[in-house]
């Protein structure tokens, strides 16, 4: 292969077997390139190639022994990079040694997109704290993986066109103290920085936070001045026992696998809030009132006894689903703006009484509910219904004609029913049904297999 001096594209979802690439003056693409103590895999070997283009991971860091084997990569003549990644994959080498490689890693100053993962140095670089000329003056995206130096995070302000800060696994007890200073940052994400115990003054400018994995104070403080934010993420925080304050701007609020037991006191206000999703909070009873404007609302695993009571006087609300929730035995009056409608995995006895009035509703999910026995009257509106996993008798009754629940459904063109059995592997049941009437039906048994025997009745 390195007799194909003029190759100009290497393409490949995995490091290559690719020694002494370094005479491929002309290569545009190179994904990987992996640094070893053996000939063929030096640093030098990237240091004329630079019409290099796109994304370059360089890992095998800890084979670079001094600044000046780093300066020999020769990062800062390769213009054309859009994206670069840096690696460490052991701590083999010193974190003085450490510190040293990444200071003669300095990329050019037309980067846009930085990762560097599994550094455990004491010293910040010269060209990330702002004081190398040649530093990525440009840099929209930064990520942190993995860092292990204790105290605050690096101050990142020379990166003044930062748009996206990533930090992952990192030991750092505070954030870089400058962060409203970077005025045109638009999404933070914080993964498993469990010494973070509280955010500084974030910049107004951002759109997006995601805190996962954290400690029980790291949102202390108000949020209420980020006047642009519209998503807004904390999973698996379960040590937090209360939320900021929230800005009226936000778009979307999704909270999952945490452990406090309400949600933000001013979300009532929160006007532009158009997707509510709370996952796995074990310990909210209770949800205060919602704004008028949410168009999609999902509660998944939650202990919830019931949805907030003004449920009919959000007019906006397009799809509720409702998930493993078996508290809940009873709804309220939902709104006639709902399109879609799932119920899976709960206690419910029955629908909501105004089911009928919903104009809107054009697709219905009831799964797995045990307790219903019954539907109310459905609107004309509905094109999909599905009924899977409930009791063998309600199941049962909505495929037979002439029943009740039959004739509620039997004007929806779409009808999926799936039978789920509990009963021993001996138990049978007869299933009658028409079969003009229906598109779709599925026998299913999970854990046990059951004996099934359907007759048809076919109406003329």
């Amino acid at each position: 292969m390195m007799n194909l001096v003029n190759l100009r594209h290497v393409i490949s979802i995995a490091n290559l077997e690719f020694p002494n690439v370094g005479r491929l003056i002309w290569l545009d693409t190179l994904p990987f390139f992996t640094i070893r103590r053996e000939r063929g895999y030096e640093p030098h070997q990237l240091k004329h190639l630079n019409k290099l283009q796109g994304k370059l991971l360089i890992n095998g860091l800890e084979n670079v022994e001094s600044k000046e084997e780093a300066l020999e990569v020769n990062l800062a003549g390769k213009e054309k990079l859009t994206k670069l990644v840096l690696e460490w994959d052991d701590d083999s080498c010193t974190p003085e040694v450490q510190a040293e490689v990444l200071e003669g890693l300095c990329p050019s100053k037309y980067l846009e997109r930085l990762e560097i993962r599994n550094y455990y140095g004491k010293r910040i670089p010269n060209w990330i704290t702002g004081k190398h000329n040649g530093r990525p003056k440009n840099l929209q995206e930064l990520t942190f993986r993995r860092w292990t130096q204790l105290g605050p995070a690096p101050d990142l302000g020379a990166f003044i066109h930062l748009e996206s800060l990533f930090l992952s696994d990192c030991n750092w007890d505070a954030l870089p103290g400058n962060m409203e200073h970077l005025t045109a940052l638009k999404r933070l994400d914080i993964d498993s920085c469990k010494n973070i115990v509280s955010l500084p003054t974030l910049p107004k400018s951002l759109e997006e936070i995601n805190v996962r994995n954290c400690s029980r104070d790291a949102l202390r403080g108000n949020m209420e001045h980020l006047t642009s934010l519209k998503k807004f993420v904390i999973w698996n925080c379960k040590n937090m026992q209360s939320l900021p304050t929230l800005p009226k701007s936000l778009d979307e609020f999704k909270v999952g696998a945490c452990s406090f037991n309400a949600l933000p006191g001013n979300i009532e206000h929160i006007t532009s809030l158009r997707r509510l999703d709370i996952q796995s909070c074990e310990n909210m009873r209770l949800l205060p009132t919602l704004p008028k404007s949410l168009e999609e609302f999902i509660i998944f695993n939650c202990s919830l006894d019931t949805l907030p009571g003004n449920m009919e006087h959000l007019t906006t609300l397009k799809k509720l689903s409702i998930c493993i929730c078996m508290n809940m035995r009873l709804l309220p009056t939902l709104p006639n703006s709902l399109e879609e409608f799932i119920v899976k995995d709960c206690g419910l006895n029955a629908l909501p009484g105004n089911m009928e009035q919903l104009t809107s509703l054009k697709t219905l999910e009831i799964k797995s509910c045990k307790n219903m026995r019954s539907l109310p009257k459905l609107p004309k509106s509905l094109e999909e219904i599905a009924v899977c996993y409930c009791s063998d008798e309600f199941t049962q009754s909505c495929v037979t004609t002439d029943d009740p629940n039959w004739q509620k459904i039997e004007h929806i063109p779409k009808k999926t029913i799936k039978f789920y059995s509990e009963k021993g592997p001996h138990e049978r049941y007869v299933v009658r049904f028409n079969w003009q009437k229906i598109e779709h039906i599925l026998m299913s048994s999970f854990s046990i297999l059951c004996s099934i025997i359907v007759t048809a009745t076919v109406s003329h």
